[in-house]
């Protein structure tokens, strides 16, 4: 009987104790529009992949991470369609995806940041890498217009990819999500645009004992960025409802942007996909016009994912480097 038990309780622990990951099958990705499956050496992953039916010779990507515990499909029916940004796409001839984060240690899928290992079903950055890597095999994209957005802890994975994958990146948005870390694995500069409720009780903009406070966020990026603290442009939008602090001039032409959601539709803002519009927009045309007007130069990236996908990771080049130029 000891024995018995013993082997019920290894079975249970061990895939918590050594991290073991797996797909959320129960979400059905497969069944909708746009699915597609990316395999590395064994390992599988999925996401939603909406383009278009007109776009320009070569588009822009927006990479949209969902939040804790969500589907895919789910997320594409609440922001993709529900939140209009998938007709904003249509409208504006970019390409969106939605990934799908894996169920980990904590029994829902969520995204994990740090770059970690060579499984993509562990290692959200690497997938991501891969998951750009596959999205230009289907659609001719511009390599210096690739941008990563999440809500929630979708946020706080495009806070880390802004870090550990800013060769990839110009720009990342964020809504209702934070920056866990409070450094950074790479000195490039990225532009940050962030939508925050002021009564976000998930993730609270002054911040928790679990999470950092959101001025923080903007603060270090603000710093890392080398954009100056004068430059800072606070206003009062839609009769006060929304306050946004904007800071410019920093480092390869970056910016850093905090809208604070005072109330939406008459109620405080709180932890959701903002949809109300602002002075005229949506959040979803701002978070548009902020990512499609970052511009940066980068320097060739330290590593990339094959030899023949170099192209995708040197921003604002038509030169590989001497590394790649070897490696072909």
């Amino acid at each position: 009987m000891f024995r018995f038990l013993l082997a019920i309780l290894l079975a249970t622990w061990l895939p918590q104790a050594f991290g073991q990951v797996s797909a959320p099958s129960y979400c059905g990705n497969g069944n909708s529009p746009g699915f597609h499956e990316i395999e590395v050496e064994g390992a599988r992953r999925e996401y939603l992949l909406h383009i278009p039916d007109e776009l320009p010779e070569v588009s822009a990507v927006i990479i949209n991470f969902h939040g804790f515990g969500d589907c895919a499909n789910a997320y594409v029916d609440s922001v993709g369609r529900a939140s209009s940004l998938n007709s904003l796409a249509d409208q504006a001839g970019f390409v969106v995806a939605y990934p799908q984060a894996m169920v980990r240690q904590k029994g829902d899928p969520y995204w994990e940041p740090g770059d970690n290992g060579n499984n993509i079903e562990v290692n959200d950055v690497l997938f991501t890498r891969h998951l750009v890597e596959d999205i230009a095999s289907k659609v001719s994209i511009d390599p210096s217009r690739v941008f990563a957005v999440g809500y929630s802890n979708g946020g706080m994975m495009a806070y880390d990819l802004a870090c550990v994958a800013s060769d990839l990146f110009p720009a990342v948005g964020i809504m209702s999500g934070v920056m866990l870390a409070d450094t950074c694995a790479s000195s490039d500069a990225t532009s940050i645009i962030h939508f925050h409720g002021i009564a976000d009780y998930v993730i609270p903009l002054d911040g928790s004992g679990e999470y950092p406070s959101v001025l923080e966020n903007i603060e270090f990026w603000r710093d890392h960025n080398d954009i100056p603290a004068e430059s800072l442009v606070s206003t009062s939008l839609e009769f006060g409802d929304v306050t946004r602090d904007f800071y410019a001039g920093g480092r390869e032409n970056t910016a850093v942007a905090l809208y604070v959601i005072n109330r939406e539709y008459g109620k405080q803002g709180g932890h959701v996909w903002f949809t109300d519009p602002i002075d005229g927009l949506t959040p979803n045309q701002i978070l548009w016009q902020f990512l499609s007007a970052a511009s940066q130069e980068t320097s060739p990236p330290q590593r990339a994912l094959q030899p023949e996908v170099q192209w995708l990771l040197l921003r604002n080049t038509d030169e590989p480097n001497d590394a790649a130029s070897e490696a072909n």
